[in-house]
């Protein structure tokens, strides 16, 4: 079973949490910050939702061999890493973006099924349970 909803659900807490960051490092205002954030948690939402269906990655990509789920969980945490890095060099600014920031985010992504079995009591009584 694809898990769709948590995976969304914690990428736009991720991606806001992102963009509380790279504000405040990096003072965007206006359409800058908003296109950030957008763009943050789209990416966010991306990158968890492979770490949540991680079996089904394996499944798509045809391989099988001991710890490729690691293999995966590091893959995504390198490209999330440089992806942050990347976003906030390529907005025209100095590259401000504290490191901490940046590692903090990309733990966030890392962790994210095992923060969900924390979230999800929490998204079970606010929404149908069915989503969650």
């Amino acid at each position: 079973m694809v898990i769709i909803v948590p995976a969304i659900i914690l990428g736009i807490i991720i991606g806001f949490i992102e963009l509380l960051f790279v504000h405040a490092d990096q003072d965007f205002r206006g359409s800058k910050w908003l296109m950030h954030g957008l763009h943050a948690m789209l990416f966010s939402i991306l990158f968890i939702f492979i770490n949540m269906n991680v079996d089904y990655v394996i499944g798509v990509l045809g391989f099988s061999f001991n710890y490729l789920n690691y293999i995966i969980y590091l893959v995504v945490a390198i490209i999330a890493f440089i992806k942050i890095s990347g976003a906030a060099a390529g907005s025209g600014k100095v590259v401000r973006e504290k490191i901490w920031h940046t590692l903090f985010i990309v733990i966030l992504i890392t962790l994210a099924p095992i923060l969900w079995h924390y979230i999800a009591p929490v998204c079970k009584s606010l929404i149908n349970p069915m989503y969650c």
